[in-house]
Parts: C-alpha cells; structure tokens; sequence
C-alpha cells in the first residue's frame, strides 16, 4: 500500500516549512544581511536560498508575458499578490 501526500493550505510542495515561516524569512533575507536571517530563524543560509526560490515561484504563477513590442521584458500581473507588513 502507497501513502500519499495530501495538500495542505499551510505548507508549499516540497518543503518542511509553513508558508507562514517562508514568507517570513524571504522578506527578512530582502531586507536584513544572511548572518541576520540565518541567526534570527535559527536555520542555514542553504535553506533561505531555497525559501526564497519557492515563494519567488509561488509569486510568479500570476505572470503573464505580454505579446507586446519590447518582447518578453515587460510583465503584468494577473493576480494581486500578498503583502505581508512587518
């Protein structure tokens, strides 16, 4: 008998972090220097390099290139994303 994963509205595919906790340590690694993320969230500069790839590609789902002149460089979003505050 196979177990499989089930989604939940918490965590990301692929991680053992809450959204909650990723979204918290990207926009301290946009803000604050590595020492200081890796020692506030007690966790290795390795796992925020994964962190912000994941919630970088959750907030890229809503991009739309534009068929525009000016090629691919010009975006729009086609979704509001989340603002977290501080």
């Amino acid at each position: 008998m196979r177990t499989l994963p089930a989604r939940a509205p918490w965590a990301r595919h692929n991680t053992r972090f809450t959204v909650a906790f990723e979204d918290t340590a990207a926009w301290l690694a946009a803000r604050t220097s590595a020492s200081a993320v890796t020692g506030l969230l007690r966790i290795a500069w390795r796992s925020v390099t994964g962190i912000v790839a994941r919630v970088v590609d959750a907030a890229l789902v809503g991009v739309d290139r534009l068929a525009v002149p000016g090629g691919p460089r010009r975006t729009r979003p086609t979704r509001d994303l989340p603002i977290h505050s501080a």
